[in-house]
């Protein structure tokens, strides 16, 4: 990206493309005070309005269905075709441009049903993070599987030295410790659903009372 140029455009709508990688590379990586999650590029245009992005939204993918597959499978006591579907994701990530052809490296065949359901539920994290699924996909397994998930978020180096950069700074929100860290069942319990918008609860009188904690 380094030795790309507007001028290198043959069209306006390339050269606009250029000056949006360039920014996004400026904010990023020359900024120096920049400790996000990578991924979350993926949607981001720091250069166009949401109307005018050159960034494709992605709704549904394969790597997706291919989970959901195995997701499915290993609930039927079919570890070995689940691991088998795993794979396909896995290997095409292993193999890919950017790929080192080691990682991610294959699932073992003696995982069990268990531990193949949790592996799963991250791997549908890692392969989505920074798309639109990933809010609902977070939440399918219940409190114990949230838990997991923003436990391994606060835990990890980049959530950490963001949120030592963030503690001063007004945009607090990009990269935070969930409730300091705190993960109580009643936090976990809210959180699990949103709260159902005033729009819906005057509209259907059937429903009493919102959704746990709000």
């Amino acid at each position: 990206m380094n030795n790309l140029n507007e001028e290198d455009g043959k069209t306006p709508q390339e050269k606009a493309y250029i000056k949006a990688l360039k920014g996004i590379q400026k904010k990023y990586a020359e900024s120096g005070n920049q400790n996000a999650w990578p991924a979350h590029m993926k949607l981001y245009d720091a250069n166009q309005q949401g109307t005018s992005s050159h960034k494709n939204l992605m709704v549904y993918r394969y790597a997706e269905m291919l989970l959901l597959m195995a997701d499915v499978y290993n609930e039927l006591d079919n570890t070995s075709k689940a691991i088998e579907l795993v794979e396909e994701v896995l290997k095409r990530a292993r193999e890919s441009a950017g790929g080192n052809g080691v990682e991610p490296k294959a699932w073992s065949k003696q995982l069990t049903k268990e531990e193949v359901s949790e592996k799963i539920y991250f791997e549908f994290l890692f392969e989505l993070d920074g798309e639109p699924s990933m809010y609902e996909l977070l939440r399918v397994k219940g409190t114990e599987y949230l838990k997991k998930a923003l436990q391994y978020h606060n835990n990890h180096e980049l959530t950490k030295v963001s949120d030592a950069y963030y503690k001063s700074a007004a945009q607090k929100w990009t990269d935070r410790l969930y409730n300091e860290g705190n993960l109580t069942e009643d936090f976990l319990k809210k959180n699990l659903l949103l709260p159902i918008p005033d729009t819906e609860r005057d509209a259907n009188p059937g429903i009493t009372d919102n959704n746990f904690g709000y």
